[in-house]
């Protein structure tokens, strides 16, 4: 069975982000009915969501697997 090392790890910060309750009951309903989001955590699912809206308004994000990207000590 393949892995998902196969794809560079990128680095995460914990932010400590309070959402409303709204919000998560809006991620819980991706998370559980939507096959794009379903089995993705809380956190990856907001990822992928700020992502797409970067790409959509032609913002470049950089990860720290990118070239150019700050490196972490």
């Amino acid at each position: 069975m393949a892995s998902n090392n196969s794809v560079a790890a990128r680095s995460t910060r914990s932010t400590g982000i309070n959402f409303e309750n709204g919000i998560i009951e809006f991620l819980d309903e991706l998370r559980r009915d939507s096959p794009l989001f379903r089995r993705r955590s809380r956190s990856e699912v907001v990822n992928m969501i700020i992502e797409e809206y970067a790409t959509n308004n032609r913002t470049l994000l950089k990860h720290s697997n990118q070239e150019g990207a700050p490196q972490s000590a």
